[in-house]
């Protein structure tokens, strides 16, 4: 049974030459724009801030100014390369209403997916980080410094669903339609689109266990996003859980010493990471395992 998610991927001009020009110019082109910005903004907010935050702001402008152009880059040539909506890889949600009446593009978008995605995935990050707690409670600190965190918080809401936007459009919508065009079976395919998800995910380590640990994480994640895409025909439940996960760890809960943590809620030393590992590797397979006992009937006929 072909998935009407994955059918949208067969609209439009799709040669391979065309998913490859889309995905150079939206990955390879946005870093050459953000080193240009980058410059210019970094000396702008020297003169005029001095050396107040500039770390977390340069971070947070390289998030903005890379994934702004990623985005940019793949609506651009979905729209004239590929001749396709961009909603196409939003939902299967029709266009028009009963009545035969053309319906925006905010319409079109389920909310009510979106903010549950984001509600059930932060009850799953809350449950990992209390287990945490209960173990290792003098791991945890709190930062009393409440003006970096809100300037941190403001600096989230500016670049990070920015960059979530972008990692769903290309990942779970964008890559799972492209792939589903020469391999026929849905799980080949999302287990294909969450290993190169992964893989864009290894920079967040700096030793072999975290570079696993990040690797796999991500992976077993993009299964979970990319499962609930296809049963839902749309990305908005994994994009409220992406954007949840990314929440947590820019703005409530960073690991000491990690490059992406400025100022979090709390501030995690993390003196046994095998304890971590372990403790993030079963609840995400739980997670994994509990939606595909929930959701088998609709999985064996993607």
């Amino acid at each position: 049974m072909t998935n009407k998610f994955l059918n949208n991927g067969k609209v439009g001009k799709n040669n391979f030459w065309r998913y490859a020009v889309t995905s150079v110019m939206s990955f390879g082109v946005s870093e050459i724009v953000v080193i240009f910005y980058l410059l210019i903004f970094t000396l702008v907010y020297q003169l005029l801030m001095g050396n107040y935050g500039s770390d977390m702001v340069i971070y947070f402008i390289i998030i903005f100014f890379t994934f702004s152009a990623s985005t940019i880059f793949l609506l651009i040539f979905l729209e004239f390369l590929h001749k396709r909506s961009v909603m196409s890889i939003v939902n299967t949600i029709d266009k028009y209403d009963v009545y035969g009446k053309s319906k925006s593009w905010i319409k079109r978008i389920r909310w009510k997916r979106f903010f549950k995605g984001f509600l059930i995935w932060s009850i799953f990050l809350i449950i990992i980080q209390t287990v945490t707690f209960i173990f290792y409670p003098e791991d945890f600190t709190f930062n009393w410094d409440l003006t970096s965190f809100f300037f941190l918080f403001i600096l989230f809401l500016i670049a990070i669903p920015i960059q979530v936007t972008f990692e769903e459009l290309f990942f779970r919508g964008y890559l799972n339609q492209g792939l589903s065009l020469k391999i026929k079976n849905p799980i080949i395919i999302i287990t294909i689109s969450s290993v190169i998800f992964g893989l864009g995910h290894l920079y967040q380590g700096n030793e072999i266990l975290s570079i696993s640990f990040a690797f796999y994480s991500a992976f077993i994640v993009g299964l979970i996003w990319s499962i609930m895409t296809l049963l839902d025909n749309g990305i908005e439940w994994s994009t409220g859980a992406h954007l949840a996960n990314n929440f947590f760890a820019f703005a409530i809960i960073g690991g000491e010493g990690s490059t992406d943590n400025f100022g979090t809620l709390f501030s995690v030393r993390g003196s046994d990471p095998l304890f971590w590992v372990i403790l993030s590797t079963l609840t995400l397979f739980g997670f994994l395992i509990i939606l595909i006992l929930l959701k088998r009937e609709k999985i064996l006929k993607l």
